[in-house]
């Protein structure tokens, strides 16, 4: 990652939305774990994809090949939300309208200027931060909610299309 992108990451929210709620307890809470999980796993790029799978185990694995697209394209973890899945028009689109969606829903109003890609990896970009506080009348705090709750819910949308292509991957 280059330095100018990493100065346009508001981090403290990144991490924050990672980590949404606080371990207090020796008692692990399932769901909260697999969110930190995908979430981790996603911004890393550590997801188990083909291409990961297929160094580990190729004798279990005939290929690092999509297998949702039928091209003989490296599944990796862009690639499982760019893929344009048997004919589907144009995926970044569907999903950018999907997170526009959620976004005006929240906020009911402006759309931020984003790079997809950060978005999709859960990295909350300063200018959607600062337009977001700006719709709040600069309240911090209210900004901040609307924006971890926002990437909750799209993250929900990239969790399952993550599911859909595990149970193709199984089948």
């Amino acid at each position: 990652m280059t330095n100018t992108k990493c100065r346009e990451i508001d981090w403290d929210l990144t991490f924050k939305t990672k980590h949404p709620s606080k371990i207090t307890s020796d008692i692990t809470n399932k769901g909260d774990s697999n969110k930190r999980s995908f979430a981790l796993k996603l911004l890393c790029e550590e997801l188990p994809t083909l291409s990961k799978r297929y160094i580990h185990k190729p004798n279990l694995y005939s290929s690092l090949s999509c297998i949702l697209c039928e091209k003989l394209v490296e599944e990796n973890n862009m690639h499982i939300f760019t893929c344009k899945r048997k004919g589907q028009i144009d995926p970044i689109k569907n999903l950018t309208n999907k997170f526009k969606k959620i976004l005006i829903e929240k906020i009911k109003k402006e759309e931020p200027d984003l790079s997809f890609f950060d978005v999709i990896k859960d990295f909350i970009p300063n200018i959607l931060v600062t337009k977001v506080k700006k719709i709040c009348r600069n309240k911090k705090a209210k900004a901040n909610k609307i924006i971890i709750d926002v990437l909750e819910e799209f993250q929900k949308i990239l969790k399952q299309i993550w599911k859909e292509r595990c149970d193709k991957v199984i089948e």
